[in-house]
């Protein structure tokens, strides 16, 4: 067995003890990231895997083919949902001060100190 299929095989059976709530978890965890290799291949394919195992309907954040991680998402009843404006937010240079504001979703936001400092 090679590398991608012993990791696949691994993730999966790690994966089928959780509760549909905790892939859910999982995938928000994924939300922004970057990068590809082996093991994040195999991680997102057992991943992947686990939506059609469970028979949760996905249709919002991909199909048989692919999957996004451009927004969160909710379970509802068997249903994946989007959360509406969870985008990641992606800073671009400068410095940020983290300013606590229980208005925001997550109780808090960035204030850029100056104009070379963007939020995107």
């Amino acid at each position: 067995m090679d590398l991608p299929q012993k990791l696949f095989k691994e993730y999966t059976e790690r994966m089928n003890r959780y509760s549909d709530e905790k892939i859910v978890e999982i995938l928000n965890r994924e939300v922004g990231k970057g990068g590809w290799g082996t093991a994040r291949a195999s991680y997102l394919g057992a991943l992947h895997k686990q939506l059609d195992k469970r028979d949760l309907d996905y249709s919002d954040i991909g199909d048989q083919g692919s999957l996004s991680f451009k927004r969160k998402v909710r379970l509802e009843g068997k249903k994946i949902k989007v959360i509406p404006n969870s985008e990641p937010k992606v800073l671009r240079g400068g410095i940020f001060q983290v300013e606590f504001d229980e208005k925001e979703e997550n109780g808090f936001r960035l204030k850029p100190f100056d104009k070379r400092s963007t939020l995107l």
